[in-house]
């Protein structure tokens, strides 16, 4: 505060207001000190639009990991709540996002207030020398890990959370994988997740085999190997590991689940951003014949309503107890 009280005059009120004054100033400044310099700003929140009275309650930390003015940030968000109220419609969720490129992470306190936790895409990769993605991953290792947090990784959060823990991220050799791709489930995913009776849905023409999942897709990187904590829920041709479930020492039940793919694509502003993200290729040299095919395959039908209701209800909604077969 530049201005300096000159009237002691002005009577005791205005004394105080300004005594208060500094002593937030101070505060502030002390605050902004232990956050390395970083001034922390209020989360954003997004509720259910369709289940806002229900009586079961899902409370989501976001940890984004894109800048708002990229393609993909613009969208992430909305592409997310696009999906909870589809995939959710009778679940009374709340997300809360914060901006992990800018170090803003939940405080201990407002972990304890949460059921969970969603690590999204970016365009980072997991292995870059990058100050914010050395926290990130601190973050991983000592509050969600260290905690036993339960959290979804998509994408580069599946990438991030095995580079974390002591696994292997790579620049995929195929290249670029979008759109619309099966991936083959594995060491029981379908048991665990409660996969086995679905409807008639390997009645479909568009899927390959019985016991593979179609889902959206944009990366570069892939997971070559584990951690020792992770076992194998998927694989394709095109990406040695498409999801993954972590467990805690001396646990049978996972605390944490990753998929490659983006689930949230899926969603009217899903597709808009993946579309959007197709074009920006093209306009950086990727093979158009390539990006040809992948949007040719927007709008097929997909299983990421079925996955991420699996997902829910194993982590949050629904968490079981009992060992798997797999283990």
């Amino acid at each position: 505060m530049s201005r300096q009280v000159s009237d002691l005059r002005m009577g005791p009120a205005l004394i105080m207001g300004a005594a208060l004054g500094g002593i937030a100033m101070t505060l502030s400044l002390f605050s902004f000190s232990l956050s390395g310099g970083r001034r922390r700003s209020r989360p954003k929140r997004y509720r259910s639009s369709k289940a806002t009275r229900s009586s079961v309650k899902l409370r989501l930390a976001v940890l984004n990991c894109e800048d708002s003015y990229t393609l993909y940030g613009k969208g992430v968000m909305r592409s997310l709540c696009e999906l909870l109220d589809t995939a959710l419609p009778d679940v009374n969720w709340r997300l809360v996002e914060y901006d992990a490129k800018h170090f803003e992470y939940p405080t201990d306190r407002e972990l304890a207030g949460y059921d969970g936790i969603i690590i999204p895409g970016s365009r980072a990769a997991a292995y870059e020398d990058e100050p914010w993605l050395a926290a990130l991953q601190s973050f991983i290792r000592t509050r969600i890990h260290g905690k036993g947090i339960r959290t979804l990784g998509i994408c580069f959060g599946h990438q991030v959370i095995a580079q974390a823990l002591g696994g292997t991220v790579k620049n995929n050799p195929l290249g670029l994988r979008a759109a619309a791709n099966e991936f083959r489930l594995m060491n029981g995913a379908e048991s665990m997740l409660l996969l086995e009776d679905r409807g008639g849905r390997n009645d479909r023409p568009s899927r390959n085999h019985a016991d593979t999942m179609k889902l959206l897709y944009h990366h570069g990187d892939v997971v070559e190997r584990l951690p020792e904590s992770a076992r194998l829920l998927g694989v394709s041709d095109e990406c040695p590991c498409d999801a993954a479930a972590y467990f805690l020492p001396n646990s049978t039940v996972a605390y944490m689940l990753t998929l490659q793919a983006h689930p949230e694509f899926d969603t009217t502003a899903g597709r808009d951003c993946l579309a959007d993200i197709l074009d920006n290729d093209e306009k950086k040299g990727i093979s158009k014949t390539y990006l040809t095919s992948c949007r040719e395959t927007l709008q097929d039908q997909t299983d990421s309503i079925e996955v991420t209701q699996a997902v829910m209800r194993y982590l949050w909604l629904d968490p079981p107890k009992q060992k798997h077969h797999f283990m």
